[in-house]
């Protein structure tokens, strides 16, 4: 609940300080996929990785190649996650739609004692693609990463997020 209070301020904070031009986008994380690997051995315990990472987040693009993120999610190992990042992208107009690719650089939380890190928060950077019609959009990313263990192989995980715009 106090994370949820905390991201609602966030929300708030951010709508009301917004002028001409910047947009306020509220993110609904969904899921991903692990290439190479759909399962993880980590102190001889085996399971498959959530691929449902439900949560919430808002994205504020303070102009057209920049835009500041976070928010939280359900990770792949079944480990609630906290995110921020700041995007770097770049608009392409297709008439109504538009493209845009970008790079996300931040940090995220979730995911100590796994086969991923031991550490409280990890960077990351985060290749992007997103289609925006009107108020909403879905971004794909793709992280690359590389996790080798006696039972997982996993190269990168692609994640999907969905976005209504304010």
């Amino acid at each position: 609940m106090k994370r949820l209070v905390i991201f609602l301020c966030f929300l708030l904070i951010a709508s009301t300080n917004s002028y001409a031009g910047n947009k306020l986008w509220l993110d609904l994380n969904g899921s991903s996929y692990h290439f190479g690997s759909n399962s993880y051995c980590y102190r001889n315990k085996c399971k498959g990785y959530n691929q449902e990472n439900y949560g919430l987040g808002a994205s504020y693009e303070t102009s057209r190649h920049l835009e500041l993120q976070g928010g939280f999610f359900r990770n792949s190992y079944y480990k609630h996650s906290n995110y921020f990042n700041i995007k770097i992208k770049q608009n392409v107009d297709v008439k109504q739609l538009k493209i845009t690719p970008g790079i996300a650089l931040g940090f995220v939380s979730g995911y100590k004692n796994t086969e991923v890190s031991t550490k409280l928060l990890i960077p990351f950077v985060l290749p992007t693609v997103g289609l925006s019609y009107r108020r909403m959009r879905v971004v794909a990313g793709i992280l690359p990463i590389r996790v080798v263990s006696q039972k997982s192989s996993v190269k990168a995980v692609a994640t999907l997020q969905l976005g209504v715009l304010f």
